[in-house]
């Protein structure tokens, strides 16, 4: 099985010629050329797919489509590969700043004070449009659309997860939302993810009978609040994750 791990792309209307001319370009001629020695099974993006919430395409615009577009579907068609072997995961900069009520805030900021309050309140929330999942939902949106037609997965308002044959081997992929909480205002020690996205993804993973389980986040472990990042820890190697991919640092993260 061979994977590509990319992060933080940054996609952007003002860098679009930018993008195609040098950075895309590179990379898929970096590709072809990986490919062509052995073959790709697996492209992953953990995150920061859009800049800054998208502020630098029109208001109508549906950016991630144009992601889609001018980045994800020639690439598919280079590496011979469709288009649900494309692993997607947010990350701070795909949420939308104005979808954000700073009364709610401060509210749930007071709230979300322990493992327990946090997970409830994923439970309560993993399918609707509530006023806290509103910065990423243009996001999930999108992510709904592109893999409505993908067998043995599920996708929720925090985790995504998805099985994949490779080579004869069960492998499962968790996609982790680890950017339902941020804001330009969120104090750095206020980060979450929710614990219950971990038992969720490895309660599907043991029912489909996965061999190999990969993680992909944006946020390092080490990012997150004093409150469960130890937690996220311990179940991330005791659950058997065995390799999770980060992004966001612009360096390679690998556990």
């Amino acid at each position: 099985m061979r994977i590509i791990h990319l992060s933080d792309i940054h996609f952007s209307k003002n860098k679009l010629s930018e993008f195609r001319q040098f950075y895309f370009k590179a990379l898929k001629n970096d590709l072809i050329n990986n490919n062509s020695k052995k073959k790709i099974d697996i492209v992953t993006i953990t995150g920061d797919i859009i800049d800054k919430g998208g502020t630098s395409f029109d208001k109508n615009e549906k950016y991630y489509k144009i992601f889609e577009e001018q980045f994800i579907d020639p690439l598919c068609r280079e590496l011979e590969i469709t288009k649900d072997n494309i692993l997607l995961v947010p990350g701070n900069h795909d949420i939308n700043e104005e979808e954000i009520d700073e009364v709610y805030e401060n509210g749930i900021l007071s709230t979300l004070k322990s493992i327990e309050k946090i997970n409830d309140f994923q439970n309560e929330n993993k399918d609707t449009v509530h006023q806290s999942i509103k910065r990423i939902y243009k996001y999930k949106l999108f992510e709904k659309e592109f893999y409505k037609d993908v067998k043995d997965s599920y996708i929720t308002n925090f985790e995504s997860c998805f099985v994949k044959i490779v080579d004869g081997v069960k492998v499962g992929f968790a996609c982790f939302n680890s950017a339902w909480r941020c804001s330009k205002t969120l104090p750095k020690e206020n980060l979450l993810m929710g614990t219950k996205q971990i038992l969720n993804a490895n309660e599907f993973f043991e029912k489909n009978d996965c061999q190999f389980v990969i993680g992909l986040i944006h946020h390092p472990v080490e990012l997150f609040s004093e409150i469960e990042k130890q937690e996220i820890s311990n179940l991330l190697q005791t659950l058997n994750f065995d390799i999770v991919l980060a992004g966001h640092t612009h360096s390679t993260a690998t556990y």
